[in-house]
């Protein structure tokens, strides 16, 4: 079974994977956020997927906006699939994700292309990090 993680966009959507006892995110792929539901069915397909995590984008003092109701109806689309749906705080992801991507060197074009699934690879490795040994924990 995989995790999969979603940094979710009005337009776009990026997506990263961790396998089966991994500790590590890889980025996977940005989507058309029409084609998310339809992207994650096919991951499943290929490594079923034990928890979708989304980032929870929550204001600087951690309050709701009109971004948070998007997540969560997207979420409520997972969830009638059948996935266990996890929320992460993702305040900042996108700016680390673009200030890492400038580290390395890239060019303007790469970084935004890449950005949403870099995100989605820090909001991956945060749920990996600190909230699933909770969950496994929790199981137990």
């Amino acid at each position: 079974m995989s995790v999969v993680s979603v940094d979710y966009g009005l337009k776009r959507s990026g997506l990263a994977v961790a396998c089966t006892g991994s500790t590590c995110a890889i980025p996977e792929c940005t989507v058309e956020s029409t084609r998310l539901i339809e992207t994650i069915l096919s991951l499943h397909r290929e490594d079923p997927i034990e928890f979708v995590v989304l980032g929870m984008p929550l204001s600087l003092r951690g309050h709701e906006n009109p971004m948070t109701e998007a997540v969560r109806e997207v979420a409520s689309a997972i969830e009638s699939h059948g996935f266990l749906v996890q929320f992460v705080d993702e305040r900042h992801s996108t700016n680390k994700a673009m200030s890492s991507l400038s580290g390395l060197g890239l060019k303007r074009g790469k970084i935004k292309q890449s950005k949403d699934e870099m995100a989605a690879v820090l909001i991956l490795q945060d749920f990996l990090d600190y909230h699933l040994p909770r969950l496994v924990q929790e199981k137990k």
